[in-house]
């Protein structure tokens, strides 16, 4: 059922996008990037608003094929001492008063990728807890060599802790590396979740702060398949096992938001 929060969104303006419109990312932001308070999400799926206003992982959301398919521009503001937990609580009050919502949790049975230590122990340093800031920061990429061959690196917050991120592209081939310099193993399976269909699960066991290196090798090139299409490369997941950890794949329950009803279009603002 929704939650009411106090204080509210001050302003809120939801609509479909055009379909031409292709202005943002696919991940809803909280804050704006001007440091405002305010709340733009530009050309975004509903499917993502409801993962960021329940922390979700991919694959626990059960609802009609359009959250994914339709497009919609939200844009608020909210009160300067609003917290993340209440701009939450605000988004679900939107999805609900909006787009008549009403949804319930529940568990299910389903095929996961399970994230646990590797016999041999893990091999990451423990580290003291750095608290995540509700506003993220990034620096911009800094970029140095020739066209041919780069280094590249940028540093900042994320929702999965300060990181640094460094890469080194030569021809088409990049070599990454992201250091989390304090990040949970809850916060290294949803960062993980990103590149999987489905969850990933913690079952480390692991309950404290870590320095988490995770290199990917990929290519920066398109590449196409006989038919001339384009196609994802298969090197693009990052590897987990150079931290003493594995990825694997079992059937377990899990908690789901099951979407009961829902409006495709939202009310007049």
């Amino acid at each position: 059922m929704p939650v009411k929060a106090s204080p509210k969104f001050e302003v809120v303006s939801v609509k479909m996008a055009a379909p031409d419109d292709r202005q943002g990312g696919l991940a809803p932001r909280i804050w704006g990037e001007d440091g405002s308070h305010r709340v733009s999400l530009r050309h975004i799926p509903l499917k993502y608003v409801f993962m960021r206003a329940f922390q979700l992982d991919e694959g626990q959301l059960v609802g009609p094929a359009w959250l994914e398919t339709d497009f919609f521009d939200i844009l608020a503001t909210v009160p300067k001492i609003s917290q993340t937990p209440d701009v939450l609580a605000m988004f679900r009050n939107m999805l609900a008063e909006r787009f008549n919502a009403t949804w319930h949790m529940d568990s299910q049975i389903s095929s996961v990728n399970v994230l646990t230590v590797s016999p041999k122990g893990h091999h990451m340093k423990q580290v003291p807890e750095t608290a995540t800031p509700d506003e993220p920061a990034q620096s911009g990429i800094k970029t140095t060599g020739s066209s041919d061959r780069q280094a590249l690196s940028s540093h900042g917050d994320s929702p999965f802790g300060p990181y640094t991120w460094v890469a080194t592209r030569d021809g088409d081939d990049l070599n990454e590396t992201t250091t989390y310099s304090s990040m949970t193993m809850p916060g290294l399976s949803r960062y993980l979740s990103q590149f999987f269909n489905r969850p990933v699960v913690d079952k480390t066991g692991l309950t404290g702060h870590y320095e988490v290196k995770i290199r990917r090798t990929s290519s920066v090139a398109r590449v196409v398949d006989t038919a001339g299409d384009t196609v994802r490369p298969p090197d693009l997941t990052p590897s987990v096992e150079d931290l003493g950890l594995k990825v694997t794949s079992q059937d377990i329950k899990i908690g789901k938001l099951i979407i009961d009803h829902i409006e495709r279009r939202p009310t007049d603002n």
